[in-house]
């Protein structure tokens, strides 16, 4: 996300300074008026091993450092990248959910010194993502013509990092999660954007009927997702080869 914000930015003219978890961010903060918190260090297996450490130091400490430097340097606007980890069913969800929110509480705890807004962003996905977040490997293991190892009742907000990037620029928004679908549903868009028809993979037991066509009241989001779905999945593809 971080890197696309960067090309958004200076696409529109703005000077980009980059601050990482090494940086004084009280000296890389000076004249700036908005920051993007985009950062984070992301980990939701059961067992964190170093990962723990790792979470609170780039989520909790870094983001106190950069919320303080932030108000000495008189910046006008912070804007913080939250996760949906930070609230499933009213708390945040293991480690990485806890120290999203905590971020987010230190940031906001500084409204006296500046504008704190708060973005809700679901699970990006775009060209050059080497994460190997779920539906990359959902893509691949189309792409590779296996099944799929999610269940299919799991849940997801997929949004392209592109459209996000646009977004968080405008500030118009605070919700940029993509609209909630099943790794059944993710599947099926999938198989279309490979096939271009409208057949479900003989490994998926599910059937052939689009679960979100278009022109359904509602779901005027589902055309955007299938189209840059069909890029993403076209760019996997030429990456496998």
């Amino acid at each position: 996300l971080g890197r696309h914000l960067v090309v958004e930015l200076v696409s529109q003219g703005h000077t980009v300074v980059q601050v990482g978890r090494d940086s004084d961010a009280y000296k890389a903060l000076k004249g700036v008026h908005t920051v993007y918190h985009t950062a984070a260090h992301f980990n939701a297996k059961p067992d964190f091993g170093d990962a723990a450490e790792c979470m609170v130091i780039s989520n909790v400490e870094f983001a106190a450092h950069v919320a303080d430097a932030a108000a000495f340097n008189d910046v006008r606007e912070v804007v913080y990248c939250a996760s949906p980890w930070q609230n499933k069913d009213g708390r945040p969800y293991g480690l990485y959910g806890a120290t999203k929110q905590a971020g987010q509480l230190i940031f906001e705890s500084y409204r006296h010194k500046y504008i704190t807004t708060s973005v809700l962003i679901g699970e990006t996905f775009g060209a050059g993502d080497t994460r190997g977040k779920m539906l990359q490997r959902l893509v691949e293991a189309a792409v590779r013509g296996e099944a799929c190892d999610y269940p299919g009742n799991l849940k997801r907000n997929p949004i392209a990092v592109k459209y996000v990037a646009a977004q968080l620029v405008k500030r118009t928004v605070t919700n940029l999660c993509g609209p909630p679908m099943s790794v059944h549903e993710i599947w099926y868009k999938i198989s279309e954007a490979l096939t271009f028809v409208r057949v479900a993979p003989k490994d998926m037991s599910i059937d052939s009927t689009d679960p979100f066509p278009d022109g359904v009241p509602g779901n005027k989001h589902y055309g955007a997702f299938r189209a840059d779905l069909r890029e993403y999945v076209k760019h996997v593809k030429e990456n496998l080869k």
